[in-house]
């Protein structure tokens, strides 16, 4: 599992994060790897934001910040950008915390095949 934060809906960094999962995510899918993009907006912002993008991958609503927390990723009201690789036992195999938003997730897959 590719477990991804990211501070808000619809800025430029995260739109360009989100649409670089999209571009790749058949890949993903390829290799049974789920992809989960969190940000702390509510439910109606993330409906909008996958319909204005086309995004096929589930994002996850933390509005109060009990995962954002959970993950040691809050910045202060927001989720700092931070991505988790999970392994099919459920152990966090790796930790991203250098992103560079327009190719995540091709450097995602490339680490992970290397």
């Amino acid at each position: 599992m590719v477990l991804y934060f990211y501070p808000k809906d619809d800025t430029p960094g995260c739109t360009k994060e989100a649409q670089s999962f999209r571009d790749s995510y058949k890949e993903y899918q390829g290799q049974d790897i789920v992809v989960l993009g969190v940000s702390m907006d509510d439910e109606a912002s993330h409906k909008l934001f996958k319909e204005k993008y086309g995004l096929p991958f589930t994002l996850v609503a933390d509005p109060d910040g009990t995962i954002t927390k959970a993950y040691d990723v809050d910045g202060g009201g927001y989720a700092k950008r931070i991505t988790y690789i999970i392994n099919g036992e459920g152990m966090v195999d790796r930790v991203i915390d250098s992103v560079k938003t327009e190719t995540h997730a091709t450097d995602i897959l490339a680490e992970m095949a290397g």
